[in-house]
Formats: C-alpha cells, structure tokens, sequence
C-alpha cells in the first residue's frame, strides 16, 4: 500500500494548517474544507472552534458585503461559513450554544427591516434547520426565549424564512416535550391569515398559502385521526373561526387573496377532510362521511363560477377544481344536496363563454369519459340481488342532454362530443333513458288525474301523503356529519331547486317519486277494496331518476300499520 511506503496522501487543508499564521479566510478557500470538516478533521475541528472564529464565521452569513468587495467576500465566504454552521460538528454547536452573543449575533438577522437578502436568508435558513433537526429541544428553547415567531412571520415574503417555519413547526409537533406554549398561545394561523389581506403584496399571500397547506401536507403520513387530537395547527386551521376569517379575507381582498386563499381552502376541505368515523348506513358505507365543511366549500365554488370571471376561472382549472367536485359526485351516490350542486356547477360552465374552463372540463376532467363510466358501473351494480339504480343517476342524464343541446350550437363543445363512443351511448342508452322519463311523466299525469274520480279518494290521500314523506326520507341520504344543517339551508336548497332558467330541462324526481309511489299504494289500497284506477296501457319498468329508491326496498307497508 502507498502508505507503507511513505506516499500516504496529505490534505492540503493539513498542511495549512502546521503554519502559525494560517487565516480563516485561507481555509474558506480551500475546495475541501466542508468535506474535511463532515469527516472530522480533528485538527480543523479544534482550529475552528473558537468563539473568536465562529463570531467571523456566522458575520460572513448574516452581514451584507461592503460596497466594493471582492467575489470572495461577498459569496464564496458566506457559503462556505454557512456549511461549515451547518455541518453537524458538535463542537462548533458546543460553542455556539454555550456562548449567548453568538446566538444574538445569529438570530439579529431576522431584525431586520424586509426584504432580506435571498441569499444570506438562505445560508440563515439552512443553519438554523440543522440546528433544529440536530438540537431540537434546545433549539426550540432558545427560539421561545428569543420569541421568534413574530420575526419569522414578519420576514414571511422570503421562501427560504418560509420553509424554516414549517421546519420549526414540524419539529415541534413530533417533540415529546411539552413545554411548547410560547409557540401554541401565539394564533400562529390567525397571523397568517390576516396576512392575507391587500395591503400585502403576492409573494407574501403566496408564502401563507404555502404555509397553511404546508401544515397539512405535513401529515400526510400520520392518520387523521392522530393529527386532529395532536396536531393543533391543523385542528386550528379547521376550526369555524378560521374558515370564517379565511373566506372573509378571500372575498373581501384582492384578485391575489382569492387566489391564494382558494388554494388554501381546496387543499384542506375537498382533498384532505378532516377525519370522521365511518358511517354505514342502508345506502352502503360512507368512509369518510361528506360532512358539512366539503358541502359549504361546494357552495362557494358554485358561486365563483356564476362569477364568470376569467381569473377566478383559470384558478379553479389550475388547482384541477372540478375533477375533485366529480369524484365528490360519483363517491357519495345518495347526496341529493351534493348531486344538485356539482349539477349546477357543471352546468354553469357548459353554457357559459369561456372556453379554457370549458376545456379543462372535457380534458382534464374527462367528463364525458366518467359519464360512460358511470352507465356501465350502474348496470354491473343492477345485476346484483336486490339493487337499485344509484342515485346520481338522473342528475347524469341531465347533464348529458345539456351537452348534447349545447354541441349543436357550440364548437368548443361540439369538438369533443363527435367521438364515436359518445355518439354511440347518445343514441343508444341516452336515448333509452329520456323515452322512459318521458312515458313516467305522461302515466303519472293520467293517473293524478283519475285520482280525483276515487271515490275514496280521502284515505287514498291520507295514505299517498305518508308514502310521499317517506319516498322523501330515502331520497336524500344524509350523512350524520350534515347535522349542522339547519332548516334554513334546506329551505334554501329547495328555493335554488326551482331557480333555474325555463330553457333548462327541470328535474324529474317529483314526477317519478310520486308515480312510483303511486304503483305502490295501488298494490296495497287492492287488497283493501278501494277503487283504483287501472294501470297505463304500456306497463312502465321499475326506474330511479334523480335519488329514489325503488318501491321493492317496501320503505312504506300500510299492512304493518
């Protein structure tokens, strides 16, 4: 081997350091100092590890070059001392930790008026990460004694300040101690959202969008159930009071709040709700539940779109928006409230004259893809015991008819509905599908008119009211986290379920509830000798609309009193 023989290998860094008037500066240079360092080079160790050499170090990081210095002074040094802090040496750390005006010497950076400079913000950064991934708890006690927080929340515009936040936050999250009041007691998400305001420019309302998604982001890997009970930022950011502060801040601001801040509310409510025990129920199971929170935000994204504003629009398509309202859709198979909404919203973008939202529609959220798809799963499922058609099913014939109406005079639409699967499922089951809800439509009429003939038409009522309640029960199926809603939102619901303009096609379910209803009770009301009217000359198949159950589930027997 080459050492044997006395051609071992000898780091220049080595030999810098025999002299006795070796500079640090000299060090700085040297192409190998991280490395030596990161491999413990003892005898730099020791030379770095002083007071004195520490205080030039962490100056070359948090002080700006004078005006007319060197390439040197201005870059090469301050990254060089920023990895030599950040090395994880634990005798630099030592020295650091045990000497007060060191730290005040570091942590004096973020008193600065902003903006910071990026690049030394990013060599404070990364420092003061390392210390908290190394030295957690006495970083985290040293960021409460030296009340931290409002300074990084004032340097909020800067990424690099941005990121050291989420560090810090995680961090604590996972801490066993619990000596952590100094950073909970603060309203950490109150702050960042009222920073969401116009005074403010984007970058900052960029940063706190970041900021809170970040904090969700984060827990991806941990159940929900565990980050609600232990994670109180998210359980804040959750809270009534936020999403409130939040939504006011967003309709009230700017074009750049409302950006923002939608992003925000997408990335906690639709895509990530917060944990709920599953629910199952005679519809099947919910896991997780719909809840009110996703129903509210559903809401508000059907009153952006009525907006029809470009910016507001290109958003919703950027954040992928109305493929997440979809898969809400297709997911919750018996939530009339949820049905009618997406409904409206797809419908609000079909007619309207923007064609990029109009396009993300057809191509990113395949929309015409999913109906097909949802045809054929609700065939499979019929041929199962005892099934019924799901409930969404009448919501999608509507929505295919609109777009049919719509190609014929619209080429944004028209390009896409020419396929020949499309053309295929129009003519075929499509087709079907309207002859049937039109023959419902036209028995149900010649039955509510011979009804009035009945000579026991009073207990006939009697007994077609209580079915009629109950056909209602089953038709909307909500969850046990919709409670929140109260007698006014369903009278609201039903007032937007008449308020659509005459051209559109009105929904069916009143029509077919009551028809089915009907048949029903005509079976029941025989065998106790009333006078019935006689069946349509065209017997009718069993068919469920727009969420009804099917007669054969007996959710009403007057024989069981």
């Amino acid at each position: 081997m080459f050492w044997r023989l006395g051609f071992a290998h000898v780091s220049p860094i080595d030999t810098l350091l025999e002299r006795e008037d070796i500079t640090l500066e000299e060090l700085l240079r040297e192409e190998d100092l991280v490395q030596e360092c990161k491999q413990f080079n003892n005898k730099l160790i020791e030379f770095i590890s002083t007071p004195e050499r520490i205080e030039v170090l962490i100056n070359y990081v948090v002080q700006d070059a004078e005006e007319g210095s060197d390439e040197n002074v201005k870059y090469l040094y301050p990254y060089k001392a920023s990895e030599v802090l950040s090395s994880d040496v634990a005798p630099i750390y030592d020295c650091m930790f045990e000497n007060e005006h060191l730290l005040n010497l570091l942590f004096q950076f973020l008193e600065r008026d902003p903006p910071l400079d990026p690049l030394l913000a990013g060599y404070f950064g990364k420092i003061v990460s390392t210390f908290v991934s190394r030295r957690p708890y006495e970083t985290l006690t040293i960021l409460g004694q030296r009340n931290i927080l409002p300074l990084l929340l004032k340097h909020i515009n800067a990424f690099s300040i941005l990121e050291l936040l989420l560090k810090i936050i995680a961090e604590a999250e996972d801490s066993v101690d619990t000596n952590l009041d100094w950073l909970y007691n603060q309203d950490l998400i109150g702050q960042l959202i009222s920073k969401l305001d116009p005074s403010y420019d984007t970058e900052v309302h960029a940063n706190v969008a970041a900021a809170l998604t970040g904090f969700i982001s984060q827990q991806q890997h941990i159940s929900w159930s565990t980050s609600l009970s232990g994670n109180r930022f998210v359980a804040s950011l959750l809270s009534e009071q936020s999403v409130k502060k939040l939504v006011d801040k967003m309709l009230n601001g700017s074009a750049s709040t409302l950006d923002h801040g939608l992003s925000v509310l997408v990335e906690m409510i639709l895509r990530n709700p917060p944990h709920m025990a599953p629910i199952i129920n005679s519809s099947g199971t919910l896991d997780p539940p719909l809840g009110s929170f996703r129903l509210k935000i559903l809401e508000m994204i059907y009153a952006l779109v009525q907006l029809k504003e470009e910016e507001i629009n290109m958003k919703l398509v950027s954040l992928n928006v109305i493929s997440s309202c979809l898969d809400l859709f297709l997911k919750y198979e018996w939530h009339n409230f949820l049905h009618n909404l997406v409904r409206r919203i797809l419908e609000t973008i079909i007619i309207s004259n923007h064609d990029k939202i109009k396009q993300s529609l057809f191509e990113d959220s395949k929309i015409l893809d999913r109906i097909m798809e949802a045809h054929v799963k609700n065939d499979e499922a019929l041929k199962q015991p005892k099934s019924t058609r799901k409930g969404y099913m009448g919501h999608l014939r509507l929505i295919s008819n609109l777009i049919v109406e719509k190609s014929a005079c619209d080429s944004s639409i028209s390009s896409y509905t020419k396929r020949e699967d499309w053309q295929t499922f129009v003519q075929g089951e499509l087709a079907k599908l309207n002859g049937i809800n039109d023959k419902r439509k036209l028995a149900s009429a010649n039955l509510h008119e011979s009804m009035q003939h009945s000579d026991d038409e009073d207990v006939f009522e009697q007994e077609f009211s209580s079915m009629e309640f109950r056909s209602s029960e089953a038709a909307v199926l909500f969850d046990e986290s919709d409670e929140l809603f109260t007698e006014e939102d369903k009278a609201h619901q039903e007032t937007e379920d008449h308020s659509l303009p005459d051209s559109w096609e009105e929904t069916d379910q009143d029509v077919t509830s009551a028809t089915e209803g009907i048949s029903q009770l005509k079976v029941n009301h025989d065998s106790l000798g009333a006078q019935v009217p006689e069946e349509p000359a065209e017997p009718v198949e069993d068919y469920n609309d727009i969420n009804y159950w099917k007669p054969s589930l007996n959710w009403f027997d007057p024989s069981n009193g």
